[in-house]
């Protein structure tokens, strides 16, 4: 019997920064409670840009090459978001 891959969700998301981290959980806190959801813990805030899906460990290490390759190239920018969703 051929045994099961292992799998992993996978994305690319970008982490807030410190003062953003600050007062995300008081907005999510906010938000929950007005449509009747669940805030995450505030470490697990991030702004999410690509969704990847389930991918074998081999391909976790490959993108994870990839993402730091991106990462260590990139120059720091500011991102403004106005609404949430």
């Amino acid at each position: 019997m051929a045994r099961p891959f292992s799998t992993q969700r996978v994305f690319f998301a970008l982490w807030p920064s410190a003062v953003a981290t600050e007062r995300l959980p008081g907005l999510a806190r906010e938000v929950a409670a007005r449509t009747g959801g669940r805030a995450p813990p505030a470490a697990n805030l991030h702004a999410r840009f690509a969704f990847i899906g389930e991918v074998t460990s081999e391909r976790v290490d490959a993108l994870r090459a990839i993402g730091e390759s991106v990462a260590g190239s990139a120059a720091p920018f500011d991102l403004t978001l106005d609404c949430s969703g």
